[in-house]
């Protein structure tokens, strides 16, 4: 293989894990937000603050 093949492979595959990244994140953080367990967990954080 060329040089320059294996530098587009490895490019792919550096895009590929960025794309996989954003996207498990980007679900993750989809999941929380549709979930009313994190706004009764961010609420009972701000309050602590507050108190303290």
């Amino acid at each position: 293989m060329s040089e320059e093949r294996l530098v587009n492979i490895e490019a792919d595959v550096r895009r590929a894990k960025t794309e996989v990244f954003w996207g498990e994140t980007f679900m993750i953080i989809g999941f929380l937000l549709s979930s009313w367990q994190t706004y009764v967990f961010a609420a009972a954080v701000w309050i602590l603050i507050a108190v303290f």
